[in-house]
């Protein structure tokens, strides 16, 4: 998970992105992941960045179920369906910032692939979710299940660039001096 081997640009092609702002969700679709919080937010997050593409990887059970919440939201034109992927480091390198709004987390992976590809981070302050995250340093908690704070997070984030990038910044300076092999 090193941003300067990573090719987003690969990613970013065959979803046909050019420069849209895309943020990402990466797990496995089940309801403790929380993926229907953050689509709940979608449809007022594109009132203020219409362009704006959810990046969601992974797959589950509850796939069906969130296709069906895009269409009747009327954000299915914003949000792709990306598939279990082999390739995170690339995925993670395409997106602009990533969302885990999971409901219940013990010490998300994901959460520190993100932060380790210098990504900004918005995640439920969950369990070990917390060690990992210092909120406004390193990246931005929002309370479990709570939509108005995931929307309002990740509008700050698209609208706010450089307090995105110092978050980012920040996120890959922990990951390296806390997480990394060594320590763990």
């Amino acid at each position: 998970f090193d941003p300067a081997k990573a090719k987003g640009d690969v990613v970013r092609k065959e979803f046909d992105l050019g420069k849209t702002p895309v943020i990402g969700i990466i797990g496995r679709m089940t309801a403790q992941k929380g993926h229907i919080y953050l689509l709940k937010a979608l449809p007022a997050i594109i009132d203020k960045c219409p362009d704006l593409k959810l990046l969601a990887v992974g797959n589950g059970p509850l796939k069906n179920e969130l296709t069906e919440i895009c269409g009747s939201l009327n954000i299915k034109d914003n949000v792709i369906f990306a598939g279990v992927r082999e390739d995170i480091p690339e995925v993670l390198a395409a997106v602009d910032a990533v969302v885990s709004p999971s409901v219940s987390e013990g010490f998300p992976y994901t959460v520190l692939e993100a932060m380790s590809m210098g990504k900004a981070v918005i995640a439920a302050s969950v369990n070990g979710v917390p060690e990992m995250i210092a909120h406004g340093q390193n990246g931005l908690l929002v309370q479990k299940e709570n939509v108005d704070a995931i929307r309002e997070a990740v509008i700050e984030l698209m609208h706010n660039k450089d307090f995105a990038r110092h978050l980012a910044d920040n996120a890959r300076k922990t990951v390296l001096e806390r997480f990394g092999v060594d320590n763990m």
